[in-house]
Order: C-alpha cells, then structure tokens, then sequence
C-alpha cells in the first residue's frame, strides 16, 4: 500500500533485508582492515538497487528522512552477537582536521557529509 504517493514502510521490507543479508555478511571492517578492538560485529552493503522491495525501502526512507533517494548510500547490515561492539564515533568529517583528503570528497569537489543516520533493528534483543 502506499500513502502520499511514496511506498509504504513495512516489515516485510525489513524482513527481505534479512533475507538478502544472512549469506553476505562477514566480518566488519573499516577503510578496508578488521580490526575486532575497534569494531567486532559482522557486516554487509546492500545495493537499494538491486532488488524490488530495497527500491521500496529505499524511497520510503528517503520519504522519512525528508531527502533524496540518490543522496542514500548503501544500506548498510550489520549483526552483533553478544559482547561485540563498535567503538564510538563520528559519521561526520570535519574538513580541519581532514583538509586534503580525496576520499571525503565528492565527484564534484565538495565535502561528503553524511546527514543523518537512520538505524532499522531487524531483531528484538532478548534483554537490554
């Protein structure tokens, strides 16, 4: 179903993120080195593109965060057991303390910053 024109949000559409995952994940990493100090979970990216219900996802979440849908990165899943961990951290880079770093930057020279994190639990943890 669909309400104001964009599609609606939904478990099912959480459930095929499952679903899509499960066999993809693998050990988290950042800027492309595992280090379970830092971060200890397991990860995977999923492409909104690449499925029917992620195109749905994808356009009601732009819908809820009152933006664009080709500003959204890659829908990041993430699973942690008990006891793992992903230090805190910023997901903002602040252009003095990276001036000339490329990797902050987008195709058009300006400063990738993300504006807004928004986090879907796939599952209820049995306490906490």
């Amino acid at each position: 179903a669909e309400k104001g024109g964009a599609p609606e949000l939904g478990l099912d559409l959480l459930a095929n993120v499952i679903h899509l995952a499960k066999d993809r994940l693998e050990p988290s990493s950042t800027e492309g080195k595992v280090d379970k100090k830092m971060r200890s979970s397991d990860q995977t990216f999923l492409s909104y593109k690449s499925d029917p219900l992620l195109r749905k996802l994808s356009a009601g979440t732009a819908k809820l965060l009152r933006g664009h849908e080709d500003t959204l990165e890659h829908l990041q899943v993430l699973r942690y057991a008990e006891n793992q961990h992903y230090d805190a951290h910023r997901d903002y880079w602040d252009p003095r303390e990276f001036p000339d770093v490329p990797r902050f930057r987008n195709q058009e020279g300006f400063w990738h910053m993300r504006h807004a994190t928004l986090l879907w639990y796939l599952a209820a943890p049995d306490a906490g």
